[in-house]
């Protein structure tokens, strides 16, 4: 079920491309994932070498084949913030070069460490792509993480995760509070925030009414307290949940490429956020528990391993007062880290997607 400022618009480089590497688009492409390994450099008078292991869609020129590995090259841009603390994202776009075939590509890939710089830089590199072929009846399963970002006209921050079968059912959930995030000095003694859930899947499609991904059901939506006794974190604590909206109608889009999300309930704002991971899968299932990798917490790397077991085992018992509940590591969606989520990761150690 899981998982950033992107760019808001695609440039297209053309310095520097022959006449024989033109991009190419419409009838002579054809909708395509493309999982991405190699180094890029970014330049900006000065240069950082950042390591690429990512996968992405992209609009893919016909001669080149589906289900090859091939060698490419990158030109472009990236533009690097400080998402969180402890989190950068590098917003890649540019064009991609395999053979003489040039295509325009975004891309957004995170680092937890060995990153102190932000910026807009010049973004060169060689990678090593592998090309699948997408189509509606062969993509049968979609995993997203997002944060999100606003609640109506508010700003807000918080999570959203979504696990889903194409044409048959979904998962979809969201917890966020009003407002802009803050560290506090001393741990609350009451935490308060908005939950939804679906919990009924009438529609789940790709490339379905101007979305890339579009579900459409009813949802519940919550209002949600803990209370902490005062003394050593975590400590025991009790927490209310309060009915907001009950089987109300609402969907859940993802649009601009996979960049953004919004979520429209009955009864509530409308809630806006950003996609930080998604991938699409032509596979017999995609297996839960992917939520950390070599380059830090929250970081998916494609496979389930003692990484993503690790991460959970040092959140384990957390909640929303602290700040190693991951929420993408709440597989149940029940407000905390427990022996249900780490079981959850287990018995899918070894399995990749």
């Amino acid at each position: 079920m899981k998982s950033k400022v992107l760019l808001s618009s695609l440039v297209l480089l053309t310095l520097g491309l022959t006449l024989f590497a033109m991009p190419v688009r419409g009838a002579d492409t054809y909708l395509a994932n493309i999982k991405a390994d190699g180094t890029i450099t970014l330049t900006n008078g000065e240069a950082h070498e950042v390591n690429v292991h990512t996968e992405f869609m992209a609009m893919v020129p016909r001669e080149i084949s589906a289900g090859g590995t091939y060698t490419a090259t990158f030109q472009g841009q990236a533009n690097v913030t400080l998402e969180m603390e402890y989190k950068y994202a590098f917003s890649f776009e540019g064009n991609l070069t395999i053979n003489e075939y040039t295509f325009p590509v975004e891309f957004t890939i995170y680092k937890s460490f060995g990153v102190s710089y932000t910026g807009v830089y010049t973004a060169t590199g060689s990678l090593t792509v592998t090309i699948m072929p997408i189509s509606a009846e062969g993509a049968t399963w979609v995993m997203m993480h997002g944060y999100i970002n606003s609640y109506g006209d508010l700003p807000a921050f918080g999570w959203c995760g979504v696990y889903a079968k194409i044409g048959e059912w979904a998962q979809a959930f969201a917890a966020w509070m009003p407002g802009t995030p803050t560290i506090p000095e001393t741990s609350p003694e009451t935490i308060n925030f908005y939950a939804a859930r679906l919990v009924n899947t009438t529609l789940v499609e790709l490339n379905y009414s101007g979305a890339d991904l579009y579900i459409e059901g009813l949802w519940n939506v919550y209002n949600v307290t803990f209370i902490y006794e005062p003394g050593v974190v975590p400590g025991n604590y009790t927490f209310k949940v309060e009915l907001l909206v009950d089987h109300g109608e609402g969907n859940l889009r993802v649009t601009d490429n996979w960049k953004n999300f919004a979520i429209t309930i009955t009864g509530i704002d409308e809630i806006k956020g950003t996609v930080i991971h998604y991938c699409v899968r032509q596979v017999e299932i995609i297996p839960m528990g992917d939520v950390s990798s070599r380059s830090g917490p929250g970081i998916p790397d494609y496979k389930v391993d003692i990484w993503d077991l690790v991460h959970a085992a040092k959140a384990y018992g957390s909640t929303p007062v602290m700040m190693n509940l991951d929420f993408s590591m709440d597989f149940n969606f029940d407000f905390k880290i427990d022996i249900y989520d780490l079981t959850t990761i287990a018995v899918n150690i070894g399995e990749s997607y």
